[in-house]
């Protein structure tokens, strides 16, 4: 009974992060990367093999500065995007730190405070709605301390919305006639008619 319950624990844990992570992703046309498919940049990274982690295996943090990154293209006019990282980290010590970086601009710095199961860390980063480099550094590692990524995935950011730039609410990427509000199915024009510039007919 003990050993079933071993294994539901990162089961559970892993399902509060799909549902949380779906809820937040209506709008990300980008399918979730596992860890261990990232690009390792540095020495101190590695491939760990566990059950606990999705398809057995996570991408280990073993050493200070350790980087990895993936490339990632966002949908045209698809808004904002954060960073979500499934992930763990050993605690002898203290913490290991996580900072994801966007085309190598750090962005945001979490602590990884949970030794079990792999949980969500949001992480707020703003990113554009095109090709970009995601890159995830760790810091504060060391023996027993190193941190274990499992899953990236890329909701849109909290309150992000696609660009419009008619303020019409219709995003420019399906908008006929962008600089136009309310644009028409057909025949609309981005600038409005001239004045004096309609003609009429003239009798002979």
């Amino acid at each position: 009974m003990r050993r079933r319950l071993i294994l539901l624990v990162p089961l559970l844990a892993l399902s509060a992060f799909v549902a949380t992570t779906e809820e937040r992703a209506e709008a990300s046309d980008v399918a979730p990367v596992q860890g261990e498919l990232m690009n390792s940049q540095l020495t101190g990274t590695s491939v760990v093999n566990d059950p606990m982690y999705q398809n057995g295996q996570a991408l280990k943090f073993s050493s200070i500065g350790a980087t990895a990154t993936h490339p990632v293209t966002f949908g045209a006019d698809s808004g904002l995007h954060d960073v979500v990282l499934l992930a763990r980290a050993g605690q002898s010590g203290g913490s290991p730190r996580l900072t994801v970086s966007v085309n190598g601009t750090p962005k945001t710095t979490q602590d990884i405070t949970n030794s079990g199961a792999p949980e969500p860390y949001t992480f707020v980063v703003n990113a554009p709605s095109e090709s970009v480099t995601i890159g995830v550094r760790a810091d504060n590692t060391a023996t027993g301390r190193n941190a274990f990524v499992d899953v990236l995935s890329f909701p849109s950011s909290v309150g992000s919305t696609p660009p419009d730039a008619d303020g019409d609410d219709v995003p420019d990427s399906t908008d006929q006639c962008p600089n136009v509000p309310g644009s028409a199915p057909t025949g609309c024009s981005d600038e409005p008619p001239s004045a004096g510039r309609i003609r009429t007919a003239r009798r002979t």
